[in-house]
């Protein structure tokens, strides 16, 4: 099974911890990255992802520097495969965000590289986590990490 991880879930674990809500999600994705390790499931990215880590630097803010490279160590040391954004990709964006009346390219942008290649989308945006994408025709589950373990655990 393949997931893609969009970019808040990959920051999680860099994220302000003392809030529970986010401190599950980044157990989950240690979890997800140890189901990763143990072949259960490929975790996909795409240049999408890696453009929005690339925004995270600020150079007025040494934290954030910090976690600009956590986060990129994060993704270099668990990603199976990366997807080259190209025009099909951008196309399909469109129709997405179009259709889904998203609001944000970047959002359309993930669930079309999930589309072309993955089973889930993982995301902790509650309104991305809203969309049901199967009823507009879409062959994607969305997810949040926790939910996303919670029905792993169901299925087996």
């Amino acid at each position: 099974m393949k997931v893609y991880l969009d970019t808040n879930v990959w920051c999680r674990p860099f994220d302000d911890l003392r809030q529970e809500r986010i401190l599950d999600e980044a157990d989950s994705l240690n979890k997800i990255l140890l189901m990763n390790s143990a072949d259960l499931l490929k975790i996909i990215t795409s240049e999408a992802v890696i453009a929005e880590v690339s925004l995270i630097e600020d150079i007025e803010l040494i934290e954030d520097i910090e976690k600009k490279e956590q986060v990129e160590f994060l993704i270099n040391s668990s990603v199976a495969e990366l997807i080259q954004v190209d025009d099909q990709l951008i196309n399909l964006a469109d129709q997405v965000e179009s259709i889904c009346k998203l609001g944000d390219f970047m959002d359309a942008l993930h669930i079309a590289v999930s589309l072309q290649s993955c089973t889930f989308l993982l995301t902790c945006d509650d309104e991305l986590n809203k969309k049901n994408l199967q009823k507009l025709g879409f062959d994607i589950k969305i997810r949040n990490p926790v939910d996303f373990l919670k029905e792993m655990e169901v299925e087996q």
